[in-house]
């Protein structure tokens, strides 16, 4: 790489930002999804990716559509593999003990209140972060298997900011 960019055959990018990116495999082919509301931790999500890098976890992302003509069939309901999942007690986790502080002192630092942050493992469980969404979205059918609800923490947040 150093030889590429020092070499003759190099050419910077228009804005003279060069972006170096490493595939990094999941042993699992999931990434980690956390959710923030008021700077603390919500849950987590467990995100299969085997299917594509297709993330969003908003109710009208996990519908894909296949266009026959004027007919619309959902593949959603060919497909019974739950793309996103909570992970329970993640707050526990070596993991979670190690990101999630330096995610909430983000939060402060730069001023988000509500937020999803994800990341990767690698095979060594060296965890990448590489998104922060600051327009988060919640997944119904994932929230009806528990008892949290983004929709209602958020509603309380905004309820709360909109007193003070």
């Amino acid at each position: 790489l150093k030889n590429y960019v020092c070499g003759g055959n190099f050419e910077p990018s228009i804005d003279g930002i060069t972006l170096v990116q490493d595939y990094i495999e999941s042993p699992d082919t999931c990434i980690t999804r956390v959710e923030f509301v008021d700077q603390k931790l919500l849950y987590a999500l467990k995100v299969d990716t085997s299917d594509g890098f297709e993330l969003c976890p908003a109710d009208p992302c996990e519908i894909v559509w296949e266009d026959r003509g004027t007919e619309e069939i959902s593949l959603k309901e060919q497909n019974t593999k739950k793309k996103f999942d909570i992970i329970e007690g993640f707050a526990t986790l070596s993991i979670a003990q190690n990101l999630v502080p330096r995610m909430e002192r983000l939060m402060k630092t730069v001023g988000i209140d509500v937020a999803a942050f994800e990341f990767i493992q690698d095979k060594g469980a060296n965890a990448f972060v590489y998104d922060i969404n600051v327009n988060t979205n919640y997944n119904a059918q994932v929230e009806e298997r528990s008892d949290i609800s983004g929709f209602n923490t958020v509603a309380k947040f905004l309820k709360k900011v909109a007193k003070s």
